[in-house]
């Protein structure tokens, strides 16, 4: 089994859990960040696959915390490229873990909302070190051969059964009915995209394709033995991602791809 990952809030992560097996069904739930270092779902999984920032600059730069593989990332998204932020530096995580161990005022907005995510992630990589980071719009675009256009937001419904569609076109079998409940259906989709990145890890391992540098260009992870600061990508990627900027997907590719998704038959329901 393999695991992937996607922040919620608060509550913690939006967890996929899969097989490594043929037209597997995704098992989903919250992983509260309080239960990473004893949880018997991260104990269990062979691999690991968060969207967190795993790896922070030490000092805000040109850019603020952008690392190489943001500015790397970003290329292959077209006009979803804000999709993926600048990360908070060491200095901030550090203060945060400061504020909030002595009960003092957490200070709000999107780059500081990381701050809780990316503090989990390096407790799940002490209790698991074999974890990567990915970010599940590189995921989705890797599976496309394109960026998604603007239309396709994750929170919107063409949006939703596109990205639905590209997991199936994988072999993950999906039950809409897995979908419904107080995690967001967006955040469920994409901790199925990083454990999608955590099964090629597992088939791949080394040959794994890898953003770490500004320029996009995916290596292999076995190219450096660090694993920090890059972005994993699925098995796909090989095919897809060359050289940078991927096509982007107009207003009826999208149509087409989400009138593709099918939904788990009353058959097979388990």
């Amino acid at each position: 089994m393999v695991l992937g990952l996607d922040w919620i809030d608060r509550r913690g992560w939006a967890y996929c859990q899969l097989g490594m097996e043929a037209d597997s069904r995704p098992r989903l739930g919250i992983l509260p960040p309080e239960d990473i270092a004893t949880s018997s779902l991260v104990a269990q999984s062979a691999s690991i696959v968060v969207d967190a920032p795993i790896g922070l600059r030490a000092h805000k730069q040109e850019g603020g915390g952008d690392r190489p593989c943001d500015r790397g990332a970003r290329l292959w998204l077209g006009k979803r490229k804000f999709a993926v932020i600048a990360p908070p530096v060491e200095a901030e995580l550090r203060e945060w873990r400061s504020r909030r161990d002595s009960g003092g005022r957490q200070r709000q907005g999107h780059v500081r909302g990381l701050l809780p995510a990316i503090s989990s992630a390096e407790e799940l990589r002490c209790a698991h070190p074999r974890t990567l980071e990915s970010h599940p719009e590189l995921v989705f675009a890797a599976l496309a051969g394109g960026s998604l256009p603007p239309e396709g937001k994750k929170t919107q419904l063409l949006g939703m059964l596109a990205r639905a569609s590209l997991l199936q076109g994988q072999g993950i079998e999906l039950d809409l009915r897995d979908l419904v409940g107080s995690v967001p259906a967006d955040n469920y989709l994409d901790a199925i995209a990083m454990a999608l990145v955590a099964c090629a890890w597992q088939r791949l391992e080394a040959d794994l394709p890898v953003i770490r540098a500004a320029t996009g260009i995916p290596g292999r992870l076995g190219e450096d033995p660090s694993r920090e600061c890059l972005m994993a990508l699925p098995g796909a990627a090989s095919k897809t991602f060359r050289e940078p900027p991927l096509p982007a997907l107009d207003f009826d590719d999208l149509v087409a791809l989400a009138a593709q998704f099918r939904p788990v038959p009353a058959e097979k329901r388990a």
